[in-house]
């Protein structure tokens, strides 16, 4: 017998499960009662012999699609005891059918698998608890697995100038996965039939597109169907159409009012469908719509009629169709107008930047309101909406759709708005406001400079005083080849302050520099900056490489031109087999021996640590603040032996003399002092030894000479040469013929020119022979084109004087210059020829 606790108890949870039942149509609070529930749970100890109930059925039943299967959820059901499994089944009908799979879960989820693609199922889920029956949801879902697209919708095909265009809606089901593409398909019948064209789209939401090529006058039949990744659509039903279409409606119709007659105006339509419009028609109703009774018409070849018998006081609504060929087209967008009202606002408003104003034009409005615009006010503001104006303009007769509005500070952002009146009323303002800031072009940039760096001239500059109220887009250098005029020889850009003028070399150039922005380009900075390009030194001369112990000594001359940026250094480097470095030497420059230049002695260095019997690879380099030009490499052995064959044998005839030079040998055979003996024989081969003489030369001097003397004038000799050291003598050169008789002296050496600020002074050595007479005279020659022979200086220096100087060059000016010698017999040969600019500093 139960205890009355017991019944309580019972009664109690009767009576719970019967407030939870109720709350049946509210499950969206579902938690509020579980809460409750529980709550009540916590202080209530049920029955241990309450009676088990059915469960209830699954809700919120969903469907995700998959390929050939189904993905069933729900929400759980309630019941005591707890339900124990659910269970997913697809049938073929939304009652009865045939079950087309299944799956069974304690969760509530599960997949139903192995069904066909776009086939549709309706699923049910039911519940079990060891109960009868088993709970099963109401009613069943439809989904279907992913399948090919279905029909695309409301097709519509329209004709065009030889051309089908064809428009349509996405298909009611896509199969499940993202549609690719569309094809539509032209025939000339309603059913079967080969396609006679077809256009093709991408994507799923390109819903358009137009067969070309098409017959105009033939009709048509059109459709469409839709491919995924599962395969083609069916096609859809076929829509009409006739190649060759109707015009499309005339545009920008405008009417004016007159006295019992309404004047229509209108410009051509965009397409004419392939055939010229014949005629245009113009037709006013009382209302709105299409449908209204036409009240007045005209009609017109041209584009524009008249229409009377109109009542003043009385709105209309205008249209106009174009008629070809094929038909008439659609009615343009309808005009109206009224007795009396305000025209439509200004249109197309334009606005142009200028000096502390701004110039505006527009198209004049759609409608006039009734009669014809008289003037039209553009105004400018400081907010884009609202406010008061702070500058007016009307319009001139001669030009009366623009006006210039001013004055307006240049850098202000202002707001511009244009009115309409015609005889009674103003439109409305255009809208919205548009904005401009009046701007002028900038002044020129400031403190320009130019410097050369290893790539290019550097140059810099700040900004200009004033940006003439925008800002600055870009800036532009400009190198050019004289201070004024000139030619452009290089330029860089940027939009910061300083860029790099690639690519300039040889004579000096001027640079200015440009501000640009919207507004315009500012004028060229002034003056143009002058800078004197330098350029890399011309190599060392007559380099002698001569080995002592593990040591080469390496002389050389100085290079005859530094190219405007002084030699610093000289810098002589021995390589070995491998191509390693075994040893270097530095030769830096005196400032006597950077004034003296090219007529500087020999210059030497020691090349120490080297290894006996080994061959190096020797070269100099020339270094100035440019780079470092190197002269030709040669080969030396540090292996003692008999000097070397003299090189460059050279021969001057002299009054009843020659004189004779050769390079020094390319090795000394390890000794510091060779002597160099210059033979005169009777014959190209064997023969007599006429006439010898010899020097002892250090192998600091690159060229031994000596003169042969008491010869026979216009008489054959051959003459050689050989060197010897403490081990015997090198073999002879090859004999040279040479006739002594008087002749020129051999060019000047050594020549050199200083510049000054409106020329230069040059310098020079005495030729090594003077011919056999003694020197008379020098002349320095000056050209402006280094092909020409003509000259446009000269200075004349009296033997035995090497310097003169020459003044009232222009600056900028860039010259070529040479020095030759005179004696009784003649001139000599040229010196080397130099190219200098004269900047006046």
């Amino acid at each position: 017998m139960r205890s009355p606790s017991s019944r309580k108890v019972r009664v109690l949870n009767v009576h719970l499960r019967e407030e939870f039942r109720s709350m049946r149509p509210f499950r969206g609070h579902l938690t509020r009662a579980l809460a409750v529930f529980a709550a009540v749970s916590m202080t209530i100890v049920f029955a241990p012999n309450a009676q088990a109930a059915a469960p209830e059925a699954p809700s919120s039943v969903t469907i995700t699609r998959a390929s050939t299967s189904l993905l069933i959820q729900w929400t759980a059901a309630i019941a005591t005891p707890a339900v124990t499994a659910y269970t997913a089944t697809a049938f073929s009908a939304s009652s009865g059918g045939v079950a087309q799979g299944s799956c069974t879960t304690s969760t509530t989820s599960c997949t139903i698998t192995a069904l066909t693609n776009g086939v549709q199922s309706f699923v049910e889920v039911s519940a079990t608890n060891g109960t009868a029956p088993d709970a099963v949801s109401s009613p069943r879902i439809s989904g279907t697995p992913l399948g090919i697209p279905s029909v695309p919708r409301s097709i519509n095909a329209s004709g065009e100038d030889a051309a089908i265009s064809t428009t349509w809606l996405a298909p009611a089901d896509t199969g499940g996965s993202t549609i690719s593409g569309y094809k539509a398909q032209a025939f000339t019948s309603p059913v079967g039939g080969i396609a006679v064209a077809s256009c093709l789209t991408t994507g799923s939401s390109t819903l358009r597109c137009t067969m070309d090529s098409l017959t105009n006058g033939t009709t048509y039949y059109v459709s469409v169907f839709a491919t995924n990744t599962n395969g083609d659509g069916p096609a859809s039903l076929r829509d009409v159409a006739q190649a060759g279409a109707l015009p499309s409606p005339p545009r920008l119709i405008e009417v004016d009012r007159g006295n019992g007659s309404l004047s229509v105006t209108w410009i051509e339509p965009a397409a004419n469908g392939g055939n010229a419009v014949l005629l245009y028609t113009a037709s006013a109703r009382t209302t709105y719509s299409t449908q209204g009774e036409v009240v007045a018409s005209c009609t017109s070849t041209g584009a524009s009629c008249v229409m009377s018998g109109t009542t003043n006081a009385t709105t209309y609504y205008i249209s106009v169709t174009a008629t070809t060929v094929v038909g008439e087209s659609a009615p343009s967008s309808r005009v109206s107008i009224i007795g009396i009202s305000p025209p439509s606002s200004p249109r197309l408003v334009r606005l142009e930047r200028g000096n502390g104003f701004t110039r505006v034009s527009w198209s004049s409005p759609l409608t006039t309101g009734g009669s014809a615009v008289k003037r039209y006010i553009a105004k400018a503001y400081l907010t884009a909406t609202g406010g008061e104006s702070v500058a007016t303009c009307i319009p001139q007769s001669s030009s009366p759709t623009q006006c210039n509005l001013g004055p307006l500070p240049n850098g202000t952002n202002y707001f511009v708005d244009v009115t309409a009146e015609n005889a009674m009323l103003a439109s409305d303002p255009s809208s919205p406001r548009l904005a401009i800031i009046p701007a002028t072009q900038p002044t020129p940039p400031r403190e320009v400079s130019a410097s050369q760096e290893s790539t290019g001239i550097r140059v810099r500059w700040r900004v200009p005083e004033s940006d003439g109220g925008l800002v600055i887009a870009s800036y532009l250098a400009t190198a050019w080849s004289t201070l004024t005029g000139g030619t452009k020889v290089g330029s860089c850009t940027t939009s910061g302050d300083s860029c790099v003028i690639l690519g300039l070399e040889g004579a000096p150039v001027f640079i200015d520099v440009t501000a640009q922005h919207e507004a315009g380009t500012s004028s060229s900075s002034s003056p143009r900056v002058r800078l004197l390009i330098t350029g890399a030194p011309t190599p060392p001369l007559s380099v002698v490489s001569n080995t002592v112990a593990r040591t080469i000594l390496v002389s050389w001359r100085p290079s005859a031109d530094d190219q405007g940026s002084p030699i610093t250094s000289y810098i002589a480097n021995a390589t070995d087999s491998a191509g390693k470095t075994a040893g270097t030497c530095t030769h830096v420059v005196t400032k006597t021996e950077r004034m003296k230049g090219a007529s500087s002695s020999r210059m030497l260095c020691l090349i120490r640590g080297l290894q006996k019997d080994s061959k190096y690879t020797v070269n100099v380099g020339a270094v100035n603040a440019i780079t470092t030009t190197y002269a030709s490499a040669s080969v030396i052995s540090l292996k003692s032996s008999v000097p070397s064959i003299p090189r460059d044998l050279t021969l001057m005839p002299g009054e009843k003399s020659v004189f004779a030079q050769a390079t020094l040998s390319a090795s000394t055979g390890g000794f510091a002092e060779d002597v160099y003996t210059f033979r005169a024989w009777s014959k190209p081969r064997g023969g007599v030894l006429t006439k010898k003489c010899s020097i002892q030369s250090h192998i600091s001097v690159a060229s031994p000479a000596c003169v042969l003397t008491d010869l026979g004038n216009y008489r054959t000799y051959w003459v050689d040469a050989f060197a010897s050291n403490e081990l015997g003598d090198s073999a002879p050169t090859a004999r040279m013929a040479i006739r002594p008789m008087a002749s020129v002296p051999m060019a000047p050496l050594d020549f050199r020119a200083s510049m000054t600020p409106d020329g230069f002074i040059a310098r020079w050595i005495a030729p090594a022979f003077e011919g056999g007479y003694p020197l008379q005279k020098y002349i320095v020659r000056v050209k402006t084109d280094p092909k020409s022979s003509t000259i446009t200086k000269q200075c004349t220096a009296t033997a035995p004087t090497t310097t003169c100087e020459i003044g009232g060059v222009v600056s900028g000016t860039h010259l070529w210059i040479d020095v030759i010698a005179i004696n009784p017999v003649g001139e000599s040969p040229a010196s080397i020829q130099l190219d200098r600019t004269v900047i006046d500093e």
